[in-house]
């Protein structure tokens, strides 16, 4: 490929770490190799969305409203699973990554996020910023950056942590659980089969809907 002169030291890794990068299944599958595909497929592990449910609060680390495929998608790479989101434009695939971001900050983990195009980097900045967490993301996509703004702004998210006020979230928890247990129950309820039809009320409720307009009680 053809790159600028601020991509020079891309190359060199490259170049220097070629047996490294080559010895990675996830590379070597992206290159083509069968046996490296073959063993990532069986680590595979397939989540039910109902896990979703049943998920304790305290664990979960979501800063921007999720979806159950989104929130699938976060799951698993929090399992260590490799994945690819995609999706045409406004799907939410900036909005799973920012919670993904979100996610593994929480649990510890350090994230390197990555893109073509500016735009896409701020995006996910922006939506991270929505929700006062900009000081967990580190901007170095700027080839002028120079060493003290970056010692300056890694000062600035220390000192944001250590002065974080202790939020106590128990309560809001057990109300979250609580409602949350509802709704499953009642879910559950629409779809249990009753006597004498056998039927749930969710099926009942299909077939009234398919009848015709002329049919009458």
């Amino acid at each position: 490929g053809n790159f600028t002169f601020q991509k020079m030291a891309m190359v060199r890794d490259l170049k220097q770490y070629r047996d490294q990068i080559g010895a990675h299944d996830l590379i070597a599958a992206i290159a083509g190799c069968q046996d490296a595909r073959q063993g990532l497929v069986s680590r595979q592990i397939l989540l039910d969305p109902k896990e979703l449910d049943t998920l304790n609060p305290s664990s979960e680390f979501l800063v921007l409203d999720s979806d159950s495929s989104q929130g699938i998608a976060v799951q698993s790479i929090l399992r260590e699973q490799d994945g690819v989101i995609h999706g045409p434009p406004g799907t939410g695939k900036s909005q799973t990554i920012a919670n993904l971001i979100g996610a593994l900050v929480a649990t510890g983990k350090k994230v390197l996020f990555v893109a073509q195009k500016r735009a896409a980097l701020e995006v996910v900045f922006n939506r991270l910023k929505d929700k006062k967490l900009e000081h967990l993301v580190l901007d170095l996509h700027q080839a002028d950056v120079s060493r003290k703004e970056v010692m300056s702004k890694v000062a600035h998210a220390l000192a944001t942590v250590r002065e974080s006020p202790k939020v106590d979230d128990e309560k809001a928890h057990r109300a979250f659980v609580q409602k949350r247990s509802r709704l499953n129950e009642q879910t559950a309820l629409i779809h249990r089969c009753r006597e004498p039809a056998n039927l749930s009320l969710f099926s009942l409720q299909g077939r009234l809907l398919r009848l015709p307009p002329e049919a009458k009680s």
